[in-house]
């Protein structure tokens, strides 16, 4: 089972595996061995999940510093921490989905 279960999260495919997130949670289920593993968290929300150029991409909101404008983090596998991409003004998030399950 998931380590963390969810409802209304985001999943994406990416190198075999299947990525979750909700909110600050990230998890990753391995198919081969049928586990889940917890992975670093953000201090993002609404997070949605997204691929690329071959980058596992976070797209989200931080309501404490700006919920106007909308972060974009990518996971680097080999430090295994997310890394800030870039900050974008004005966004509604509300209308934008990538892989979403409701």
């Amino acid at each position: 089972p998931m380590t963390n279960p969810m409802i209304n999260f985001s999943a994406i495919a990416f190198k075999h595996k299947i990525y979750v997130a909700k909110n600050q949670i990230f998890e990753v289920y391995n198919p081969e061995t049928n586990e889940w593993t917890a992975l670093p968290s953000t201090d993002m929300t609404e997070i949605r999940l997204a691929i690329f150029e071959g980058q596992l991409i976070a797209v989200g909101k931080r309501e404490m510093v700006d919920p106007t404008k909308l972060y974009i983090e990518r996971f680097d596998f080999e430090d295994s921490i997310w890394k800030s991409s870039h900050v974008i003004d004005g966004f509604d998030l509300e209308n934008y989905r990538v892989v979403t399950f409701d």
